[in-house]
This record gives C-alpha cells, structure tokens and sequence, in this order.
C-alpha cells in the first residue's frame, strides 16, 4: 500500500521525539517507583507518555496536502491542510487477510532466536531485572486478568501506535524503508529498561517494521507483537519463571528451526512488500 503524502519527519526529529517520549516514561516511571514498585504503574507511565507523543505526532504531522481545484492566484494563501482522521494516520486499517496467520507464526518463531540471543546476553552480563513472574504468580485472580491484558493486548497496542504508527508514515515519507525500520526498531528496543534486551528487542523490531512496511497497516504487527508477549506470558504461567531467570534453554535444532523460518517469512514480507508497492506506483502513474 502506498503512502498517501502529507508533511515529513527527517531521522533526526524521529529520533529526537522518540527520545523525549522515552525520557518522559522514565521520568513518570522512577517517579511512581520512588513510592511504589508495581507493573500496572509502570505500564501507566508508559502509555500516557507513547500515547501523548503518538498524539503530538498526528497533529504536527497529520496534515496532508488538500486537494486544489483550480490553481491559487498569486497573492492568495495557500489552502489550509485537512488533518487526517487518527485512524487512518496511525494505519490502524484493515490488511490483506494472509497478514494476520503470517505475523502470529512470525511471532511464535521469532521467540525462539530472540530468546536464545537474549539468553547469551544475560549470562554474560547479568543485570538486575524485576521478578515479573513472581509478581504474576503472586497476584489474585483479577489481577491476573489485568496484567495478561497488558503483557498481551494493551501493551503490544500502545507500543505499536507510536513506533509503527506515529512514527512510521512521517518518517517513511522523508527516507527508505530501510532507514525507516532501523529507526524505529531503535527507538523500540531503548524504550525498554535493561540494556541487556536492547539487541533482541531490536530484532523483534526489525520483523514489526518489515511486517508493517509490507502490510501497509499497523493490525498485524500488533498481532506479531500480541503472540510474542502471549508467549512470554504463558512461560511465566506454566514454569513460574521470567526470561531473566530461567537458564534452560530448548534443544539446538529447535532453535536453528526457529531461526530459519524466521528468516525466511521476514524475507517473504519484504518481497510481498516491495511487490504490493511496485504495484501500487505503476497504478498511480
């Protein structure tokens, strides 16, 4: 899907406003923390200030250039720019139906790599992480229910407005794709606390940006992103451990299986990507 035109973001003023957000969350975050130490304070920090950026963004942004009937006399002010509905700003529209089994299979295998990787991280240079699961395991019943929803639906969909809908639409208009993905998956992955996650998180970045580039829509990454999380969830569920704390790791050749299809369907999404794009333009011209 092609991007329809409207005001650019260069890399810089992307990684500029990321940051800011970013520090904005951290600031709310050590705040709340200074009085108490929980998950859905913490997770409320993080949506007012992705969220208030996202928003920033859009109405900075979201103006696209209004269609001119007649040509403007010389002395007249240009037309105002209509801003675009949100929705349709922050891509959250539909995509083509096979993008949704893709991103949950892309999900599911993209653990295993991403979670070897972050393994290695972490045994090498250990740093102090929440006991996540215990705080889960830990909780009531409805408890539960809330952190599962932030972990999976809320979280995911809240990440997933800003760095590949605020961001992604202005940026991909000012640079390629591919700049345009690594700036984003960047930004994703220092949003998140522990340095020791910022190489896998890059990565799992990396596949929500091709998958969004190919699809045009912000749906599926949220779907890549809801497995990945529900995956994480249903671990700390049924072995009572986090990522950080557990050491086992699954046999070698599930992880290379992972690893391979991994490759491969972020390799497919671009070529479906680059394909649908190519398609796109020659109906324009």
């Amino acid at each position: 899907m092609i991007e329809p035109p409207g005001l650019r973001m260069s890399v810089g003023a992307a990684v500029a406003w990321s940051c800011g957000t970013i520090l904005v969350f951290w600031f709310f975050a050590g705040l709340i923390a200074s009085f108490r130490q929980d998950l859905i304070a913490l997770f409320a920090c993080e949506a007012v200030a992705l969220l208030g950026g996202a928003a920033l963004v859009w109405l900075l942004y979201g103006r696209a250039p209004a269609p001119q009937i007649a040509p403007p006399a010389a002395d007249s002010s240009p037309p105002p720019r209509p801003l675009e509905a949100p929705l349709e700003f922050f891509a959250a529209r539909s995509s083509h139906p096979g993008m949704y089994p893709l991103a949950l299979l892309l999900g599911i295998a993209i653990h295993l790599p991403v979670e070897a990787i972050f393994r290695f991280i972490e045994q090498r240079w250990p740093g102090p992480s929440p006991d996540l699961a215990r705080t889960f395991l830990d909780a009531g019943p409805a408890k539960k229910v809330v952190i599962g929803a932030i972990l999976v639906v809320i979280g995911p969909l809240v990440e997933e407005i800003f760095f590949r809908g605020a961001l992604f639409r202005p940026l991909r208009r000012t640079t390629s794709a591919v700049a345009t993905i690594a700036v984003t998956s960047v930004m994703f992955a220092i949003s998140h606390f522990a340095p020791q996650t910022y190489v896998p998180i890059a990565i799992v970045g990396v596949a929500l940006g091709v998958l969004r580039h190919a699809s045009g829509s912000l749906m599926p990454p949220f779907v890549l992103h809801a497995a990945f999380n529900g995956l994480s969830l249903l671990a700390m569920a049924t072995t009572g451990t986090d990522e950080a704390a557990s050491r086992s790791s699954p046999p070698l050749w599930v992880t290379l299986a992972g690893t391979a299809v991994t490759l491969g369907l972020v390799a497919w999404l671009w070529v479906l990507g680059a394909r649908a794009r190519g398609e796109g333009e020659a109906a324009l011209r």
